[in-house]
């Protein structure tokens, strides 16, 4: 009888590897609690609709939905953030706000398979809810998210920022029609949408009209009627034939995409506006270079930056003085995450070396989902959420890559002028009883041919063993990492060997 398998996209984890997953869950753990995050345990079954209708289809359409035997339509939950807003409305809705929570679970996303991306997967992460100090609160999520991950044991990442309201700042500064700008903002967080919409525009000659007569006509009598009536008739008319969803869209997308379609208003975007557009979203960079880009595009259209802009600037500049920020950061102002519910500020860290899966942790702000889950006002929040199995990978990737950049040697000893090999010699071995890893180069290659060759090894230390300091009793030193020379006798070289090797 075949015994029976795991499903595909989950893992078992036994002895050092669960021991190891476990460690960097509890990093990261230990990182929220040194912050003040209330830990709190969030239930792996959800209702599906509070993340259908939020979430955006980068997780919509990889969902495990059914129904339970009551025909409740379930879900397990794709992600932690929207859990961690309903447990809020629904244990906590009286508490004195901030408040700062953080958790650890399993998520489930049907997805292809590949190492460092798997179908049920471990999260950590925290939520901070109710801070009136946006920028305080956003710097406090990239610090929290960066100090996890180094204490998880990985050093060498990208951090990479973004800005929704930017890009609404931006948008909303264009001279174009309010449908069109209401189009663009509306699609913007989708990034595959958003660039057909923007190639569906270029493609249009300006002020087209549809060759189809009934087309016009339809088109015609919603421009009579106006906006508003024409929202609420198409969404009548539609519910009369589909359902609630058709795919990953509701009810609500399905008429605004039959809107756009049967409105002359969207075909007006003129091409100069076009190609800002495109200007804009290639923008990427450091912070500071990002921003005077920006500024200098904001000039372009005859606009000004406003809020939005002042408040990056604010967290970028608090970054800096707190000294939180990377010298690997990078700004770029055509990152979307592909979640609907994000507002504002964005960010994830990556582990490039991952390639295809190397981004590690995810986040931002999203000031309206609480609201739009039933709270009675808006309530500010941001947060993130970290892989757990794809931070151990990093880290075990990069330890193993750092193993590799070790010399097998500490030492590389090199003869200049007439100095015999039994001199040599007697030099190497006081170095190696004391520790260190010596070879001696016998072959009387060029001085700086072995010095190179050690350069290329990372080799710490050089040895030189000349003339003039054999009589003196002494030997030359270098330090390859420090840039140093010393000179030593021979009578305190062990010493000097023994030092070393504490001081690294």
């Amino acid at each position: 009888m075949r015994h029976p398998e795991h499903i595909a996209g989950t893992r078992d984890y036994t002895r050092d590897e669960a021991r190891r997953l476990l460690e960097v869950s509890a990093a990261c753990l230990t990182a929220f609690d040194l912050y003040g995050y209330e830990r709190i345990i969030l239930p792996a079954l959800e209702r599906s609709d509070i993340f259908l209708q939020r979430s955006g289809e980068e997780i919509r359409s990889r969902m495990y939905i059914f129904a339970d035997p009551r025909g409740n339509e379930l879900c397990l939950r794709p992600e932690m953030t929207i859990s961690a807003a309903r447990a809020y409305l629904e244990r906590m809705p009286n508490r004195r706000l901030p408040i700062r929570l953080s958790y650890e679970g399993s998520v489930f996303r049907f997805d292809k398979v590949r190492e460092g991306r798997y179908r049920q997967f471990a999260q950590a992460g925290v939520e901070y809810i109710g801070s009136e100090n946006r920028t305080a609160a956003d710097v406090e999520a990239i610090t929290l998210a960066l100090e996890a991950v180094k204490k998880a044991g990985l050093a060498n990442f990208r951090l990479l920022l973004g800005d929704m309201e930017l890009a609404a700042e931006f948008i909303n500064a264009l001279p174009i029609s309010a449908q069109v700008r209401s189009t663009l903002l509306e699609h913007y967080w989708r990034r595959n949408a958003f660039q057909l919409l923007l190639k569906r525009y270029a493609a249009l000659p300006q002020n087209a009209e549809s060759d189809d007569p009934a087309a016009r006509q339809m088109a015609d009598i919603l421009a009579n009627i106006g906006e508003d009536a024409s929202r609420a008739v198409i969404r009548q008319l539609l519910s009369l034939f589909v359902e609630k969803e058709i795919g990953q869209r509701d009810l609500d997308e399905i008429a605004e995409s039959f809107l756009r379609r049967f409105s002359h208003r969207e075909l007006h975007l003129p091409t100069d506006c076009l190609d800002v557009l495109e200007e804009y979203l290639a923008i990427t960079g450091p912070p500071d270079a990002t921003l005077a880009q920006l500024e200098k595009l904001f000039d372009k259209i005859k606009g000004a930056p406003g809020r939005a802009f002042d408040s990056a600037q604010r967290r970028i500049g608090l970054l800096k003085a707190m000294d939180c920020l990377p010298a690997s950061t990078e700004f770029s102002l055509g990152f979307r995450r592909g979640i609907e519910y994000y507002t504002g500020f964005i960010f994830e860290i990556h582990y490039d070396e991952l390639g295809p899966v190397s981004q590690i942790c995810g986040g931002g702000r999203y000031d309206n989902l609480i609201a739009s889950l039933g709270a009675a006002r808006q309530i500010p929040a941001v947060g993130f959420a970290i892989g757990v199995e794809r931070l151990l990978l990093a880290a075990e990737r990069e330890a193993a890559a750092q193993s590799n950049d070790e010399p097998s040697i500490d030492a590389v000893l090199a003869r200049v002028g007439n100095v015999s090999e039994a001199d040599a010699w007697r030099v190497a071995q006081v170095c190696r009883e004391a520790g260190w890893r010596v070879r001696a180069d016998l072959d009387h290659r060029k001085f700086t041919t072995v010095l190179g060759h050690a350069g290329d090894e990372r080799v710490p230390f050089t040895i030189i063993v000349g003339e003039d300091e054999l009589r003196r009793r002494s030997v030359k030193v270098k330090d390859m990492r420090r840039r140093e020379e010393h000179v030593v006798a021979i009578d305190d070289l062990r010493q000097f060997v023994e030092a070393s090797m504490k001081r690294e």
